[in-house]
């Protein structure tokens, strides 16, 4: 039976590879709302990180403007940039053993795609009411989803608090 993220109570941040078993349309059916969940190796093609409750989308691009007299100016940017989005969340967990094999599956996926691979990530942000979070593809065009590469997959905790605090930081590469 197929189990789309759609139709799951997940809400938080999915990182998923692209092609997993037959599930490889999900983008052409309109987004990772559409990707089986159930397909998924957590920490091998993909995470679920519930309670993001900090996230910042920075678009990072730089503008050449060359000035002339009086304060004319000619714009000859080339779109020179990046997307950044940064994720600050925390994860409980009901037992040590599954908040231990949480952030161990975050840093397994983060080794994984660490080397050049030829598999792509995928990053969305799900919202309550099945809102996902907009970003923009290089045609121009509003997707929900930013594929790229995770640049960072961090946590820390307290030793006598019951869950960790973790950190994501996913580039846009189109």
């Amino acid at each position: 039976m197929v189990n789309e993220i759609k139709d799951t109570t997940y809400y938080g941040l999915f990182i998923l590879e692209h092609a997993v078993a037959n599930d490889n349309t999900w983008i052409a059916d309109g987004g990772m709302k559409f990707a089986d969940w159930d397909l998924y190796t957590e920490g091998t093609e993909g995470i679920y990180l519930p309670y993001a409750g900090d996230i910042k989308h920075k678009p990072t691009f730089q503008f050449d403007l060359i000035d002339f007299f009086l304060g004319e100016g000619v714009d000859v940017s080339m779109g020179e940039g990046h997307d950044l989005f940064v994720v600050n969340g925390r994860f409980g967990g009901a037992t040590e053993t599954i908040r231990n094999t949480k952030m161990a599956n975050l840093l397994l996926l983060y080794w994984k795609h660490l080397k050049l691979s030829d598999e792509v990530l995928y990053l969305g942000y799900r919202k309550k009411g099945e809102i996902w979070e907009p970003f923009v593809n290089a045609t121009p065009a509003t997707v929900y989803y930013l594929k790229g590469k995770l640049i960072d997959a961090s946590y820390e905790r307290s030793e006598d608090e019951l869950f960790y605090n973790w950190r994501v930081v996913f580039r846009g590469v189109q």
